[in-house]
């Protein structure tokens, strides 16, 4: 039987403001989704929300329901190897190789990402995988070569440093996600790349109630936001682009304490952008 959906108020993680202006109550699917905006520093989240335990239960046993689609469990689809190879571009662009012998998805899916890296990148030889949907894991299981880690990025589980880490449209599904990328930080090395990519919420597309908004997608990041996330889990930025809707960088570990830049006007852009927006 599924969790009680029952909701829970939480601070700003960015700066524990918790009276945050309030956009909408319901999101994609018609599920709760109480979408609120900090005045102090322009983050966009979930508040309230469901309870950890009501999310957990919702990616173990529900979650593909609503977003794996069919062409997901067809491994010869090449629609499946599209993001990582979008991610293999963009690094390639900035000069940026992937060296090292182990790299680890969080949030890993089918795992069609590690298993494009195994047959394309001839360095790594550890596949390492995050992962909650139990139809995920099977699938990967099935296939070999993929160690699972764990299931639960806040669950305690023991692992040495991976020289490259994926985060794709994974971190704005974290309850905390200054302590998730904190506790990614304690996977990586000095010269160990980080890729994450987020929805954009400077650049939104489709119906905003009934699409961009997510009861899945707990924080929604713009560029000043994902940085000063970031910056606080002790992770500097080598560089950040925008593209189609989607906000990406890749980080490495910060070897001395960078201060967030204050920008005032934070909240007045995000707000502007929600309340002017046109699909």
């Amino acid at each position: 039987m599924p969790i009680a959906e029952q909701l829970i108020r939480i601070q700003c993680p960015l700066c524990g403001n918790s009276t945050p202006v309030e956009i909408v109550q319901k999101g994609q699917f018609g599920l709760d989704c109480c979408v609120s905006i900090c005045p102090n520093d322009g983050l966009v989240y979930l508040n309230p929300r469901w309870s950890k335990e009501r999310y957990h239960y919702f990616y173990q046993h529900e979650y593909d329901h609503y977003y794996r689609s069919p062409v997901t469990h067809d491994p010869n689809s090449e629609t499946n190897y599209a993001s990582i190879k979008k991610i293999y571009q963009r690094l390639d662009l900035n000069h940026l190789s992937l060296q090292g012998e182990s790299v680890l998805d969080v949030g890993a899916g089918m795992g069609y990402s590690l298993i494009w890296l195994k047959n394309n990148i001839p360095s790594f030889t550890r596949f390492s995988a995050i992962e909650s949907s139990e139809y995920c894991l099977n699938h990967m299981k099935q296939h070999g070569g993929i160690e699972i880690i764990a299931n639960d990025l806040d669950k305690d589980f023991e692992s040495s440093a991976f020289d490259f880490i994926v985060m794709r449209h994974v971190l704005e599904h974290f309850m905390d996600p200054i302590r998730a990328l904190k506790k990614i930080a304690s996977l990586m090395q000095p010269d160990s790349l980080l890729y994450i990519a987020v929805p954009d919420m400077m650049h939104p597309k489709g119906d905003l109630q009934n699409y961009w908004f997510r009861t899945v997608h707990t924080f929604y990041f713009s560029e000043h936001t994902l940085l000063a996330t970031a910056l606080r889990a002790g992770l500097n930025p080598i560089v950040i682009g925008s593209e189609n809707s989607e906000l990406w960088g890749v980080f490495k570990l910060s070897s001395s304490s960078v201060p967030v830049e204050k920008d005032n006007n934070v909240m007045a852009k995000q707000l502007a952008v929600i309340l002017n927006y046109h699909q």
